[in-house]
């Protein structure tokens, strides 16, 4: 992606699992050593393993803190 908005930054990461819902697919992976989750369209990644450009819009980014489940 050739996103250049402030506070987007480009990431690669590799997919480890893929729950599709239809109109939007959530993609774990990870990122700095830390679990992540993302929406993604339905068709932006199609297998575990797979390498994935992101394009992270961390104006959009929710932090969840995995003991407390507290939204940081």
């Amino acid at each position: 992606s050739d996103d250049t908005r402030a506070g987007v930054i480009q990431h690669q990461v590799t997919i480890d699992l893929i729950q599709p819902t239809g109109s939007r697919t959530y993609a774990t992976f990870l990122l700095g050593g830390v679990e992540a989750v993302a929406e993604l369209k339905p068709h932006d990644v199609s297998a575990v393993n797979e390498q994935v450009a992101l394009a992270i819009d961390m104006n959009r980014v929710v932090l969840i803190d995995p003991e407390s489940e507290t939204v940081l």
